[in-house]
């Protein structure tokens, strides 16, 4: 990338606005590797971490597209999916519960999900921030350990 050519010193933050290509033709795909990940929030960036402290890098993807047929496309925040044994998680963090339309949303996205056997208790995993903003890193650890169990 000439970017990087010419420009070895610098930080740089890449955004796209479309859903990340599949690696075979996503010119990028070495760069998501090797760098550091921006996350759009907080605990997104906390969920991220540990995951990938744990081992995971390989099993999980961040805000990969999923398309539900007539139902439209979704993007969780993390798929996770062991490819040996097929199973697949997707993760979601509400962050706004608080915020009456995002809780409708959240509603609404979880009853299409569960049309199409996404289940919260199954296979999807929710966690919250409380209404004052707080996370529970705590939960999240037990959460990337149970899946740490799981995959590996």
């Amino acid at each position: 990338m000439q970017i990087e050519e010419r420009d070895t010193e610098t930080n740089y933050l890449l955004y796209a606005l479309f859903p990340r290509p599949d690696d075979r033709v996503n010119y990028l795909a070495d760069m998501f590797y090797y760098s550091e990940h921006f996350y759009s929030d907080k605990l997104v960036q906390l969920m991220g971490d540990m995951l990938y402290d744990a081992g995971l890098r390989e099993y999980y993807k961040y805000e990969e597209e999923l398309d539900l047929g007539e139902d439209g496309k979704y993007i969780p925040d993390f798929t996770i999916e062991d490819p040996e044994s097929g199973i697949k998680y997707y993760w979601e963090h509400c962050g706004m519960l608080g915020d009456y339309g995002y809780s409708k949303r959240w509603e609404e996205k979880k009853k299409v999900y569960a049309k199409h056997g996404i289940v919260e208790g199954d296979n999807l995993i929710v966690t919250k921030d409380s209404l004052n903003g707080a996370i529970n890193s705590a939960e999240i650890k037990k959460i990337v350990d149970r899946l740490k169990e799981e995959l590996d």
